[in-house]
């Protein structure tokens, strides 16, 4: 049962791994655009 849980819990890790990247990923350069932008202002 354990191994069965721990398969599940690594294929999950295994495929939202790189979504996860991705999501982060857009989230640094938005918050750098926000940046940006908010520099430009003042």
């Amino acid at each position: 049962m354990k191994e069965l849980i721990s398969f599940i819990f690594l294929t999950a890790a295994f495929v939202s791994g790189p979504f996860l990247i991705v999501l982060f990923g857009r989230m640094a350069v938005r918050g750098e655009e926000l940046l940006e932008a908010d520099s430009k202002l003042h």
